[in-house]
C-alpha cells in the first residue's frame, strides 16, 4: 500500500493535485469562521439547522419548503449528517464546503486519468482552482460545488463505460439540483449521435433512463406530499420571453467564455484546437471555424438583430458542430470525443436552460469542471508528439491568465472573492449597533440586513436580536442601512433624504453606511416580514 502511494506520489500530475489542492485549503481555512452570507444565511443554514434536528432525511416534506425550495434534499441531508458530527457554526459547515471542493477536483483529475491523460486532469483541476465563482464557492454552504461534483463522476463514469459509476452520480446530481437533468438528457443525445466504438464498453441508453427514472422518484413523493412536483415559485419565474433569453443567453456565455480570460481558452479551443486536428483537411477546419464564428455572430445580434431567429441560428450553427467536429474526433480518439461531445452539448443545455429558467450567476458552477476538462484534454492529446515543455506550456498560460485577471470586478457576491469584504462591514455594523445599544430602535434595511440582525444562527450578532427591523418597503424610520451588495441600494439613496452618515465600514470593494434621514415615521415593534432575495 505505502509503495503504491510513494509511486503516485512521484508523478507530476499528482503532485501538481496535491499542490493545487493544498494552496486551495490554505487559501480558504483563514475564511472558514466568517459568518454565513447571503443564500446561506437565510436559506441553506437554517435548512441544514431544521434537517439536523428532525433528523438526515432525502424524504420530501422533512423540511419547511420555505428552506428546500422544493429542491431534492441529498446536499440538506449530507450536510446535515456532518453537522450533527461537527456542529453548525460557519466553521464546521464551510469546512464541509471545502471538503466537497476538494472532492470535486480530485474526481476532476479522475475524468484525465480515465481517458488517458493524467497531466490533462491535473491541469483542468488547476484551471478550475483559478477560477473566481469557484474560489469563492468553496468554502460557502451552498449546493453548487456538490451538483458539480456528482455531475463530474458521472462524466467519469460514461467515458469509462462503467454503469456502476454512472448511474449512481447521476441520481445523486438530480437528488442535488433537478438541473441535473440537463447532464442527463445532453448524455442521451450523444449516446443517439455518436458512432459506436468497437471493443468500448457502450454505456447505452438505458443506464442513463434508469438514472431519470430513480430520481424521478423524489418528485413523485413530493407530489403527493406537498401538491406539486416543482416549488410552484420557481415554476412562475420561467420566462420563455425570446428577448429575455437572448440576453441572459449573451450574459452567460460572456461569463463562461470570455470573464476572467477565459476569451484564452475559447480561442485556443474553437481556433488553435480545430487547425491542429485537422491540420490535414483544411476545408474541414475552415468550416468548422465559420460555424463557431457564425454562431457567435447571431447569439450577439451581429447577423441577425431579431432576437428569436439570432437564437435560433446561433443554436443551429453551433449544432452543426456535433457531426462537423465532434463526431470525428470520437473516431479517431473515443473517449476524448466522449469527454468532448458531452462536455459541448451539456454546457450549451445548460446555458439554453438558465437562459428560460430562474437564473443567478452561481448556477454555472457546474459547467466549469467540463469546460476545463475539454480544453486541457483537446490541448494534452493534440500537444503529445511536442513534448512534455508544449502542454505545461499551454497549462501554465492558460492558470497564469486566470489569476492575473483576479478578482474579475468590483461586485459584491457569493461568486465574487468580495463576498468576504460584504461580510466583514456587515460585521462592523453589527459590531456599531450592539455598541450603541440599538436593538429595540426601529431601523430600516433589506432582507439580508433583516436576517443578519435577527437571526442568531447567521453568526453577525454577539447580543440579543434586534427587535424592530423594517424593510425598506416598510414604515419609514430615522435609521436606514444602505450597502453596495443590494442590486437596488442605488435607488434607495436616490429615495432617502439624508441628514447625515452616521456610520460607515468599508473593505475591499464593499461598503455599508448607516444613514439617519428626515423619513421619521412609527415602526412596527416587532420584525416585518420582508421579500427574500431572487437568488435560490
Amino acid at each position: 500500500m505505502m509503495g503504491k502511494l510513494g509511486n503516485a506520489l512521484g508523478r507530476p500530475h499528482v503532485l501538481a493535485l496535491l499542490l493545487t489542492i493544498i494552496v486551495l485549503v490554505s487559501f480558504k481555512v483563514p475564511d472558514l469562521g466568517l459568518p454565513f452570507y447571503w443564500d446561506e444565511a437565510w436559506v441553506y443554514a437554517p435548512a441544514v439547522e431544521a434537517m439536523g434536528q428532525h433528523g438526515p432525511s432525502l424524504l420530501p416534506g422533512s423540511i419547511p419548503p420555505e428552506l428546500s425550495r422544493g429542491h431534492p434534499l441529498l446536499f440538506h441531508a449530507l450536510a446535515a449528517t456532518w453537522s450533527l458530527v461537527f456542529g453548525s457554526s460557519p466553521v464546521p459547515l464551510h469546512a464541509f464546503a471545502m471538503l466537497v471542493s476538494v472532492l470535486l477536483l480530485v474526481s476532476i483529475h479522475g475524468v484525465g486519468v480515465s481517458i488517458g491523460l493524467p497531466r490533462a486532469g491535473s491541469a483542468a483541476a488547476m484551471m478550475v482552482c483559478a477560477l473566481e465563482p469557484f474560489l469563492a464557492q468553496s468554502g460557502l454552504l451552498l449546493p453548487e460545488v456538490m451538483l458539480a461534483l456528482w455531475c463530474t463522476l458521472a462524466l467519469l463514469g460514461y467515458v469509462q463505460g462503467e454503469r456502476r459509476i454512472l448511474v449512481p452520480a447521476l441520481v445523486l446530481a438530480m437528488w442535488t439540483k433537478e438541473s441535473a437533468v440537463v447532464l442527463a438528457v445532453a448524455m442521451l443525445v450523444w449516446t443517439w449521435s455518436r458512432t459506436p466504438t468497437p471493443g468500448k464498453p457502450a454505456v447505452g441508453t438505458w443506464p442513463i433512463l434508469l438514472s431519470i427514472a430513480l430520481a424521478g422518484t423524489f418528485f413523485l413523493v413530493q407530489r403527493f406530499v406537498s401538491g406539486w412536483f416543482l416549488y410552484p415559485e420557481h415554476v412562475d419565474m420561467l420566462a420563455p420571453d425570446p428577448v429575455r433569453v437572448n440576453y441572459l443567453l449573451k450574459h452567460l456565455f460572456s461569463t463562461v467564455f470570455e470573464d476572467q480570460g477565459m476569451y484564452v481558452v475559447l480561442y485556443a479551443f474553437a481556433f488553435g484546437g480545430t487547425l491542429l486536428w485537422f491540420r490535414k483537411d483544411l476545408y474541414r477546419a475552415l468550416a468548422v471555424m465559420v460555424l463557431y464564428i457564425a454562431g457567435i455572430k447571431f447569439l450577439w445580434g451581429r447577423w441577425m438583430p431579431d432576437e428569436l431567429w439570432g437564437t435560433l441560428l446561433a443554436v443551429l450553427c453551433l449544432g452543426a458542430l456535433i457531426p462537423l467536429f465532434f463526431r470525428p474526433i470520437h473516431r479517431s480518439a473515443p473517449r476524448l470525443g466522449d469527454l468532448l461531445g458531452i462536455g459541448f452539448l451539456f454546457v450549451g443545455a445548460f446555458l439554453v436552460f438558465s437562459a428560460v429558467n430562474f437564473y443567478t450567476d452561481r448556477y454555472l458552477i457546474v459547467v466549469l469542471p467540463f469546460v476545463a476538462l475539454g480544453t486541457m484534454a483537446l490541448a494534452d492529446h493534440l500537444l503529445q508528439r511536442m513534448g512534455w515543455w508544449a502542454f505545461g506550456g499551454y497549462a501554465v498560460l492558460v492558470v497564469a491568465v486566470l489569476l492575473f485577471h483576479l478578482p474579475t470586478d468590483d461586485r459584491v457576491s457569493d461568486v465574487r472573492l468580495a463576498y468576504g469584504d460584504g461580510v466583514r462591514v456587515h460585521l462592523d455594523l453589527v459590531r456599531h449597533l450592539e455598541a450603541e445599544g440599538l436593538q429595540d430602535t426601529p431601523i430600516r434595511g433589506s432582507y439580508m440586513d433583516i436576517v443578519y440582525l435577527t437571526r442568531p444562527g447567521a453568526g453577525y450578532l454577539k447580543g440579543r436580536p434586534f427587535t424592530r427591523m423594517v424593510p425598506y418597503e416598510g414604515s419609514a424610520t430615522d435609521l436606514v442601512i444602505v450597502s453596495n451588495e443590494d442590486p437596488d441600494h442605488e435607488d434607495h439613496l436616490e429615495r432617502l433624504q439624508v441628514h447625515e452618515v452616521v456610520f460607515r465600514a468599508s473593505s475591499g470593494p464593499a461598503w455599508i453606511e448607516l444613514l439617519r434621514t428626515s423619513g421619521l415615521g412609527a415602526a412596527e415593534d416587532t420584525v416585518q416580514q420582508a421579500e427574500p432575495p431572487l437568488v435560490h
